[in-house]
């Protein structure tokens, strides 16, 4: 009976002894994974690893917004409607040869009332950063600081842009098949992640509007600004501008028209959901419309506030000081 508890009590003391063994290895283990917790992810208390550094260059994003509009010089034009968007890009950086090239693909926002689409399919621009600068600004108010002006030139393709919206006249479709254009960055941020951009091209596009009845060709230059920063090391805000102003001509009729727009964004990830960011976004915008065949000439004024769910976002990882050939 007493050898039978001995063996009874050596063995749970044998299991006891194993249990704390494999734990001691667990936690081992645990400190291990903990030391190798990706770039942009964090490990908290309990060993769960999350994203916490966002790459916005880099996603597919759909958004769902209000929008506040009024016309210029009409204080009883105030309207309120849903707008739906969606969008993708991706940067890639080539750091040895100090190129970025930027794609931007299936840009779409569908305001309900009035009806309105407006849908760019696919973008394209090439930027580069070359040795020296051509121009640089000497201040002197406190240390002297020399601030260099880059003078890069790159290039842009914009393959199909569509602008759908309902007027009196009838249903409006402009449809720009393909354009060109240079770019001039006069600023780049690191790895040229940050930039501001002029750019002028052109390119050509058809017409339709209802009361015509029928499909029109025009060619247009445009001019256009430019400008994204990403702010904090996290990637967590994101400010943009875009701006352009085309003026096009249609082949058959003679008939000429203006259309431009410009509007200032700005982008904050609240929450993740699975490491799909969440966040808010604010747009105040202003678009110009001179076409007279459709009784359109002025200014009207939007805001636009809401939420924007991103997908497939690859964390923000910290890029390698550039290459002394293009510093």
């Amino acid at each position: 009976m007493n050898r039978s508890i001995l063996t009874v009590l050596c063995s749970f003391g044998l299991v006891i002894s194993l249990s704390l063994m494999a734990a001691s290895a667990t936690a081992e283990e645990g400190s291990t994974e903990e030391e190798e917790v990706p770039e942009g992810y964090m490990q908290d208390e309990y060993g769960r690893i999350t994203q916490v550094t966002f790459d916005l260059r880099r996603r597919f994003h759909v958004g769902v917004s209000s929008m506040t509009r009024f016309d210029a010089g009409d204080a009883h034009s105030i309207a309120n409607s849903l707008a739906l968007e969606t969008g993708g890009s991706n940067d890639f950086l080539d750091l040895q040869h100090g190129h970025r090239h930027r794609h931007r693909f299936l840009e779409g926002r569908l305001i309900l009332n009035p009806l309105e689409v407006d849908m760019l399919f696919y973008s394209y621009d090439f930027s580069r950063s070359t040795p020296g600068s051509p121009i640089w600004i000497t201040t002197f108010i406190g240390e002297p600081r020399r601030f260099d002006v880059p003078i890069e030139v790159g290039v842009g393709a914009t393959l199909g842009r569509l602008h759908y919206r309902a007027t009196e006249a009838g249903d409006l479709m402009l449809f720009d098949l393909l354009s060109g254009r240079v770019n001039w960055e006069f600023y780049q941020g690191e790895n040229l992640e940050n930039y501001v951009l002029l750019s002028t091209g052109g390119g050509f596009g058809l017409r339709h509007l209802d009361s015509s009845g029928t499909a029109e060709a025009y060619a247009f230059p445009e001019v256009g600004l430019r400008a994204v920063w990403s702010l904090g090391d996290r990637g967590l805000t994101q400010i943009a501008l875009d701006g352009r102003m085309k003026w096009a001509w249609e082949l058959s009729t003679q008939e000429s028209w203006m259309m431009g727009q410009a509007g200032l964004s700005a982008e904050q990830i609240l929450i993740a959901i699975n490491d799909q960011p969440l966040s808010l976004y604010l747009e105040p915008h202003a678009r110009f419309t001179q076409f007279e065949p459709a009784d359109l000439d002025g200014v009207d004024y939007r805001v636009m506030a809401g939420v924007r769910l991103s997908l497939f976002v690859p964390t923000r990882v910290e890029m390698p000081a550039p290459t002394e050939e293009y510093q």
